[in-house]
């Protein structure tokens, strides 16, 4: 029987408020401290804090989504120009063809890469990111309300909706006609989430396809075989004279890559003789340190799915290999540390960030 894994995250997405396995039997609670070691096969769905999440119903145009995506900051200019922190948007639902209305989600970037990172380090994957307040049923004459936890959930006849603290909702909710659940009726609207078709996972945080991610992985997976290809391809260029304009640029494009491999090479006069001095001499001073290493890492690369060995440098004075990898997951970026130190490896993780739907990091790597 398939399984959905639910997690509950506060406000911020910093933390995990509750977590339960739905199938079609019920609903069962999983302690938080067991989601790490969880064997979960089925899809992973996190309910936001709605409190986090402004819900809007606007007039849109009928464009597809991609375009629509497009267009929504200038429409929604006039509603979060009081913002002073970048936000994330997604559509929600279809639009309405009668009034031309759709739903649009809004929410503050950080909460967004917080909950990612969050989702991380328990080393899961998420599928469907859904506000609770989305996950109430709206009725056509009456609006849906349901008090949950310090919140109060409100679901509006047009299909927006909003959730706010329990000490200020009766002034904000005033005397309008509601139809208020029952407080376990909570537990009701989980057990129905694998139905839901809203999602902020869009734009950015969209999982990307898997042959784009194939493509990029083909195309910068072999930096040191590129680096040798292009200096031979430039001495070969430059003896014959057949083409001088393309030699030239070939060779400022090594030259960079050389640069990165050996920073401590401060001139460069002759790349391959130079490359090649520099290989023997950590032969005999570092006892082939900087191939145990590197060997390590691309042990670790073709281990790895989707990440992808970005820049590669050796430190001779620290004995540190430093490398640039970018990874699809903030999970895979712990997986790829994990196999590191598993291999006997000293590893230290620097800055990361997040970039065009993928997840950058340096790591330095040296023996103990």
């Amino acid at each position: 029987m398939t399984q959905t894994l639910v997690i509950e995250v506060d406000e911020n997405a910093t933390s995990v408020v509750h977590a339960a396995l739905v199938d079609d039997v019920g609903l069962s609670s999983v302690p938080v401290n067991n989601l790490p070691a969880l064997e979960h096969g089925g899809r992973v769905i996190v309910v936001l804090d709605g409190r986090a999440v402004a819900a809007h119903a606007i007039d849109l145009p009928a464009v597809d989504d991609a375009k629509a995506r497009k267009i929504l900051p200038a429409i929604l200019d006039d509603k979060i120009a009081s913002l002073d922190v970048p936000v994330h948007m997604a559509l929600i639902g279809d639009r309405n063809p009668e009034t031309g209305k759709r739903i649009v989600a809004v929410v503050g970037q950080h909460v967004m890469t917080n909950m990612m990172t969050l989702m991380a380090t328990l080393g899961i994957n998420p599928d469907v990111v859904v506000p609770d307040f989305m996950l109430l049923t709206p009725m056509e004459d009456a609006t849906v309300t349901l008090s949950h936890r310090d919140v109060r959930l409100v679901r509006l006849p047009d299909g927006d909706g909003y959730c706010l603290d329990q000490s200020c909702s009766d002034t904000v909710f005033g005397d309008q006609p509601a139809h208020p659940l029952p407080a376990d009726a909570w537990d009701t609207c989980l057990q129905g989430i694998t139905a839901t078709d809203i999602n902020l996972l869009q734009g950015s945080f969209a999982p990307r396809n898997s042959l784009g991610q194939q493509l990029i992985w083909w195309r910068r997976s072999a930096m040191l075989a590129v680096l040798i290809v292009a200096i031979v391809s430039i001495t070969t260029w430059y003896d014959a004279q057949e083409n001088f304009r393309k030699a030239d640029a070939f060779y400022q494009g090594a030259e960079r890559v050389f640069r990165q491999a050996l920073p401590e090479e401060t001139r460069i006069i002759n790349m391959e003789v130079q490359l090649r001095r520099a290989l023997a001499s950590r032969r005999q001073q570092g006892g082939s340190e900087f191939f145990v290493l590197s060997g390590h890492v691309f042990n670790a690369i073709q281990a790895g799915e989707q990440a992808l060995l970005e820049t590669l440098r050796y430190n001779k004075e620290s004995g540190e290999l430093i490398l640039d990898v970018s990874f699809a997951t903030f999970a895979e970026s712990a997986e790829f540390k994990q196999e590191l130190e598993q291999s006997g490896m000293q590893v230290t993780e620097g800055s990361s960030r997040q970039e065009a739907g993928r997840v950058y990091s340096e790591i330095r790597l040296r023996r103990p």
